[in-house]
């Protein structure tokens, strides 16, 4: 809900010229409890390789070095683990990013996700790619 809220209540940010909204969809297929595969995700070694805060609140700033060397940073809108981790991405023209944990129809997966208002095709692919090969490295 609170993700949506987000979406909802912001417009189209300040600044951005084609409200058009790209999204970068990454999922793994895993073994293993969600618990598990959560703490992959945050481990250093993992898809959070700096930054992690364990039991981040609601509101609360983040800055996150991804395994990709992509940096994200915004406020925590939900964190629910092992399912899911949810804010908003300042530093993607105010975009919404989500991880997490899912075992609902093809099985289990890990995922990340991020929406952005307007990023550049140049920008917006090198970051997919990033996302991409970084969680090949960590779930195979």
């Amino acid at each position: 809900v609170a993700v949506v809220r987000q979406l909802i209540e912001n417009d189209v940010p300040p600044g951005v010229q084609h409200p058009q909204v790209p999204v970068v969809q990454i999922q793994r297929p895993v073994a293993g409890e969600g618990l598990a595969v959560w703490n992959r995700i945050v481990a250093p070694d993992g898809l959070i390789r700096e930054g992690w805060q364990p039991d981040p609140a609601p509101g609360a700033s983040y800055r996150y070095v991804l395994g990709s060397g992509d940096v994200l940073e915004g406020t925590v809108l939900v964190h629910e683990p092992p399912r899911v981790l949810a804010g908003t991405v300042t530093n993607a023209d105010m975009g919404l990013m989500r991880f997490g944990h899912e075992d609902c129809g093809g099985g289990p997966v890990a995922h990340l996700w991020l929406s952005t208002w307007g990023m550049e095709p140049d920008r917006f692919d090198a970051l997919e790619r990033g996302w991409d090969a970084a969680m090949r490295k960590v779930f195979g």
